[in-house]
């Protein structure tokens, strides 16, 4: 599952709830994996619908990470608080 694919089937899982860091937290290792294997396939074999297709599922990747920081900052309460 690429990211962007990642990233909407989060907003159907969730959409009646915000998702919990440990939730997003358990898709980092998938979602490392998936950007790691498409940069090495754009390595290989630079194109341009390619860098494309990894341009968007990286934004897919910055709005979980974004989510993620949200959920932790719900989460955890901050010092002197």
């Amino acid at each position: 599952m690429d990211a962007h694919a990642h990233v909407a089937a989060l907003a159907a899982l969730y959409r009646h709830r915000q998702p919990d860091a440990q939730e997003l937290a358990n898709d980092l290792q998938a979602l490392g994996d998936e950007i790691h294997a498409r940069l090495s396939a754009l390595h290989r074999a630079p194109n341009a619908d390619d860098a494309e297709r990894l341009a968007v599922g990286l934004e897919g990747a910055r709005r979980h990470l974004l989510q993620l920081a949200e959920a932790i900052r719900r989460e955890v309460p901050r010092a002197g608080a």
